[in-house]
């Protein structure tokens, strides 16, 4: 490459100094960059130019930068050992050989990894076992048919296995059952029934929490995380060729496996790869400016595997015996150790991104209360009404409750229309007047008035008429 093909860039001197900085720029958002100010004029940031050009106003040092239109390693440091340039604003691996090349004070530790698209996320029909590990799930499964079994076993008379399962599944669950009398018990029957609260409390608050909190924000299946699963996704991995060139070297050894899914490519843009649905190869640095851009993202749209190729380390390549070598690396360590540096890094950020050259990025994820849909929850009330019914009708052979569900007649308003029979029609049909009090709990008041209401406990088995109890 000529010198012709480079554009000069002079910044003034603060003093008449007789050292002289000649060093190269590449754009490297958001590291090194032009931007145009409010008054039209470019200006030179990013984090590595910062450095570069407070370094040289501090120490009162000439510099020149030259724009360096495409950049390549082997090229910039044959320039450096040509005597060209003297620094190189482009930070390289730490320890690169090179006969006529020293390197600074290590900048950043950095690592070269797999930046993957993330998977859809999870159908919302999963969320309901989802709060639950598949362990947990066996544990409720086989202790809901152990209780079960065990309450058919002690009751006398003996009650149906199906009706103590629909019992067991209520103790389990948050314990509601209020109807099992447990007074005048011996202490094993107290254990147990302290026992089952206990584990029925937890369970419940536990899968209602997470259950709540997945509703309001999506649960992503797990990420890729292995060459393999980059095959099976059929997803291919973009390597920039400045990257392929390093990552061939031998210190990162585990690299030739990915050969086969690689393909070698220019990144055009940050913004243009945040919306592709391809895998990166990227830099840890490159990585920050990417999960910066997804601040805001409910449902990010890339992570960092763990996919890696080896740590490493990068400084500035130096001409040797250059003059500002050691102040350079003076300076490089106070910066570092004073929280300058990623002062710097956070200033940059947002110079792009009011430059318009980076972009916060916001998806569409429905999270919006005013959409919510009330009439799904009053339809699902009604549904839960209609099959408690249903199921009681059904276990008490009741032709009318029957034909009642048959034509759709709303649970509650069927609930409402027995609740006045019961208390104004005088009955002298026992076995009707026993179906309705089953269907509702009846209490009586200290005062002598009757009070109702139904019973809305998760096990409809526990509404119909039972005098038995365990145990």
């Amino acid at each position: 490459m000529s010198v012709s093909d480079f554009q000069t860039y002079i910044l003034p001197a603060t003093a008449n100094n007789t050292v002289f900085i000649n060093t190269a720029f590449f754009r490297d958002l958001p590291r090194a960059f032009f931007y145009r100010d409010k008054n039209g004029f470019q200006e030179l940031t990013g984090t590595h130019c910062k450095v570069a050009t407070e370094f040289a106003i501090h120490q009162k040092y000439k510099f020149r930068v030259e724009n360096m239109a495409n950049f390549s390693i082997a090229a910039m440091h044959q320039l450096i050992e040509d005597g060209h340039f003297n620094w190189s604003m482009r930070p390289n691996t730490y320890g690169d050989s090179s006969a006529n090349i020293v390197y600074s004070y290590p900048l950043e530790r950095s690592r070269y990894c797999v930046m993957v698209p993330t998977r859809p996320t999870l159908a919302r029909f999963w969320y309901v076992v989802w709060p639950f590990d598949r362990y947990i799930w066996l544990l409720i499964i086989l202790a809901i048919i152990y209780v079960a079994a065990l309450m058919t076993i002690q009751r006398y008379p003996t009650v149906s296995f199906s009706r103590n399962l629909l019992y067991s599944f209520a103790l389990l669950h948050d314990s509601p059952n209020a109807n099992i009398k447990k007074n005048n018990r011996c202490a094993r029957v107290q254990i147990f029934f302290l026992l089952i609260f206990g584990l029925g409390f937890i369970l419940s608050v536990y899968y209602i929490t997470f259950l709540a909190s997945y509703f309001m924000y999506p649960i992503s299946q797990p990420h890729i995380d292995s060459l393999d699963a980059i095959i099976d996704a059929r997803i291919d991995v973009i390597t920039p060729p400045r990257t392929y060139e390093i990552l061939r070297s031998d210190k990162f050894s585990n690299f030739q496996e990915f050969e086969k899914v690689l393909k070698i490519s220019d990144i055009k843009s940050f913004i243009a790869m945040i919306h592709s649905h391809h895998a990166y190869i990227l830099t840890q640095g490159d990585w920050d400016l990417i999960d910066r851009m997804q601040t805001h993202l409910i449902l990010r749209k890339f992570e960092y595997s763990k996919m890696c190729f080896g740590d490493f380390y990068t400084a500035l390549p130096l001409k040797i015996d250059s003059p500002f070598a050691k102040s350079l690396n003076d300076y490089l360590l106070r910066i570092k150790e004073s929280g300058l540096w990623l002062h710097w890094e956070d200033e940059s950020f947002y110079v792009a991104l009011k430059a318009k050259l980076v972009k916060l990025l916001v998806d569409g994820y429905p999270a919006e209360p005013r959409a919510a849909r009330f009439h799904y929850v009053v339809f699902a009330y009604c549904y839960e009404y209609l099959l408690t019914l249903l199921l009681a009708a059904v276990d008490a052979f009741d032709p009318v409750a029957l034909v009642l569900v048959a034509v759709g007649v709303p649970a509650h308003v069927v609930g409402r229309v027995a609740q006045i029979v019961v208390l104004f029609v005088p009955f002298h049909d026992e076995t009707i007047h026993d179906w309705l009090v089953a269907f509702f709990d009846w209490h009586r008041n200290g005062d002598g008035y009757n009070t109702y209401h139904l019973n809305q406990l998760t096990c409809p088995a526990i509404l119909w008429k039972r005098k038995d109890c365990f145990p």
